[in-house]
């Protein structure tokens, strides 16, 4: 198999330092403290913001958008990124299951206008 090298910018080497545990990226970096990983972020900034936040209201919808949140990143991400890496069959079969993953969400996402409803956040 290929190996793939990354060229490693100083910004990217600096957010990896900030996220000592698991050296990954997104890192957030909000008054000098980080925070890491996406979800985590993601209900960082919508507790931050009060007065806009980014998450749905009613706790039911709220949990709803974690839910789908949490299907993209452990479903739809490794299975893209196995396709984006993969080579033949392996990378026809990883299409095609990222596919059905896509077909899922679109589903669910149908007669929305944006992911938390009508309205962005």
């Amino acid at each position: 198999m290929q190996q793939v090298h990354r060229k490693i910018d100083k910004k990217t080497f600096q957010a990896l330092e900030l996220n000592p545990v698991r050296k990954k990226i997104p890192v957030l970096v909000h008054n000098g403290k980080p925070t890491v990983e996406s979800p985590v972020i993601l209900e960082y900034i919508d507790e931050t913001r009060n007065n806009n936040p980014l998450l749905p209201q009613d706790p039911y919808e709220r949990a709803m958008a974690r839910f789908w949140a949490k299907f993209i990143g452990e479903k739809i991400q490794p299975t893209a990124r196995k396709a984006n890496l993969a080579e033949g069959k392996e990378r026809e079969q990883a299409v095609g299951e990222c596919c059905q993953q896509l077909e899922i969400l679109e589903n669910e996402l149908h007669g929305r206008v944006f992911f938390g409803g009508d309205s962005i956040g």
